[in-house]
């Protein structure tokens, strides 16, 4: 009823799925910190610290920052919570697996 071999292709094209994701981060990060600090030469660090200064922006401005970045950490928050754990997942899978004969799988 359940294919464990289906289970382990599906961790290993998202293993695989991740890995790419994070070279292609770490790429946009090299991008983004040689135009920083090549191009406007500022550190992240100086970036970041001019960012949190409200005497930097407008009222206007920093209200609809404020807003973004709320957004923002609500977004993240979301996506981290919604997270699966493949090996929890795999787990619940053996788990069911050792149903008796006289149960029928419904989902």
């Amino acid at each position: 009823m359940f294919d464990h071999d289906s289970l382990e292709e599906k961790i290993q094209k998202n293993t695989f799925k991740i890995e790419e994701l994070s070279i292609h981060i770490e790429s946009i990060d090299r991008q983004i910190n040689t135009l920083l600090e090549e191009e406007l030469n500022v550190t992240p660090e100086q970036l970041s610290q001019f960012i949190q200064t409200k005497d930097h922006f407008t009222e206007e401005n920093w209200n609809q920052m404020q807003e973004e970045k709320a957004r923002l950490s609500a977004k993240l928050e979301t996506d981290l919570k919604s997270i699966r754990n493949p090996q929890q997942q795999q787990k619940r899978y053996a788990e069911r697996a050792v149903v008796g004969n006289h149960w029928l799988f419904v989902r």
